[in-house]
């Protein structure tokens, strides 16, 4: 699962570092059965607001109870950190790069593992942003993975 993981991000990191010149665009692919008691969409609108607004503490709300974190600038790369750990450390980063904008780029996968890549900016700095999205055992889709990249 790790290795998909990671040729997953290099393929996205490879993407983005491929398009600069074109403007981005929102592309969906097809959309899996609905997930018990949250959606799909109501956790794409959190990702949205919470990146948006610089708000560690809503996206937070959809960790997995241990997930993956990768923020390069701050030399922060757990294979696994606690949610409130991982709330703290993102709230961090919020407040030394404030948000001005954020859009996805790209999502897809399939009925049992998500994937968003997106874009934030913040004071004349990028960041690529890349998450896992997958049910949890109560059926509550979770981010499992998130990884910040500047660029």
């Amino acid at each position: 699962m790790k290795t998909c993981k990671i040729l997953l991000l290099s393929w996205c990191c490879w993407c983005l570092g491929t398009s600069h010149a074109a403007p981005l665009e929102i592309v969906s692919a097809p959309t899996p059965a609905p997930v018990a008691f949250i959606t799909e969409n109501s956790v794409n609108d959190v990702i949205r607001s919470s990146f948006r607004a610089g708000s560690a503490r809503n996206l937070a709300e959809y960790f997995d109870e241990q997930l993956e974190l990768f923020i390069d600038t701050e030399a922060v790369d757990f294979p696994e950190v606690r949610a409130k750990h991982a709330e703290l450390i993102l709230s961090t980063f919020f407040k030394k790069h404030p948000p001005q904008n954020f859009q996805f780029v790209y999502q897809g996968g399939s009925a049992s593992l998500r994937y968003i890549t997106g874009l934030y900016q913040t004071g004349g700095q990028r960041f690529s942003v890349y998450m896992l999205i997958r049910p949890d055992s109560h059926h509550r889709l979770v981010i499992n993975t998130l990884h910040l990249r500047k660029g």
